[in-house]
Order: structure tokens, then C-alpha cells, then sequence
């Protein structure tokens, strides 16, 4: 592959990709390993949840989330900055179930704020247990 786009391109060989937008990348004999455990642990600091007590799933799987179930949130920035970092950080955790609150971006309460506050806790529990990454072949 190299070889054809050296034909028709100018290129620059950077040699192996180890970390790219914020994803860390190892190079293994039976595949590649993708982390994001920077990315997360910003994302945790970010919003003050480093070494909270982490929870070991991201949602409890009888939560009901509605439309209308509380108080619209009067700044929802952090709402929306939390989700945006959630759903970049699914790129290795795509068990996190983000989509059941993005949902809510527009019209976000403070039962969705919890949610996603849970769902960080997950990410710290993650973490501290080393689940922070993912392995292609």
C-alpha cells in the first residue's frame, strides 16, 4: 500500500502509529491494541470523579429513562460536555449505552445528568480494573 501511494503522492513516512487522537496504539504480533486510559482519566479529572467510587455497570438495567422526569437542567454545558466525552471515549467502550441518554441533549433534566454521572462512574470502575482497552486482529 505504501508503495502505490508513493507513486502518486509525496509522502513522509512517520514509521508506526503509537498514539492518535487520543488513542493509544500497540502494535502486537496478533493484532492492535486501542486504549483510551489518557482520554479517560481527563474526562474523570474534568469533572472532579477521579477516584470516585466506581460503579461495575454503566446503567442499571431496569433504569427507565423519559422524556419528562424532573427538572430541565438550567446549564446543560456540562450535561453535553460529559456525553460528548462519553461517546468519543466508546471508541474502546462501546458497552457504555450512550445513546439511551444523547437522546436527551436538547431538553436535558437532572435524572439524565445523573445517568451520565453513573455512567462515569462505570468509566472509573473500568479503569481501575483495566478494562480500558480494546484488541483487534
Amino acid at each position: 500500500m505504501k508503495n502505490i501511494l508513493e507513486e502518486k503522492f509525496k509522502i513522509k513516512d512517520l514509521q508506526e502509529l503509537y498514539y492518535f487522537l487520543r488513542i493509544e496504539i500497540m502494535h502486537l504480533a496478533d493484532g492492535v491494541w486501542l486504549s483510551q486510559y489518557q482520554y479517560a482519566m481527563k474526562l474523570l479529572k474534568n469533572f472532579g470523579l477521579v477516584d470516585c467510587k466506581g460503579i461495575s455497570t454503566p446503567l442499571d438495567q431496569n433504569t427507565k429513562i423519559l422524556a419528562d422526569v424532573g427538572p430541565i437542567l438550567e446549564d446543560s454545558i456540562m450535561y453535553r460536555k460529559i456525553l460528548g466525552g462519553l461517546i468519543y471515549l466508546m471508541i474502546t467502550h462501546q458497552y457504555l449505552g450512550c445513546a439511551m441518554v444523547s437522546q436527551f441533549m436538547q431538553n436535558a433534566q437532572q435524572p439524565h445528568l445523573d445517568c451520565v454521572k453513573r455512567i462515569l462512574g462505570h468509566v472509573e470502575f473500568a479503569r481501575t480494573m483495566e478494562f480500558d482497552t480494546m484488541h483487534y486482529r
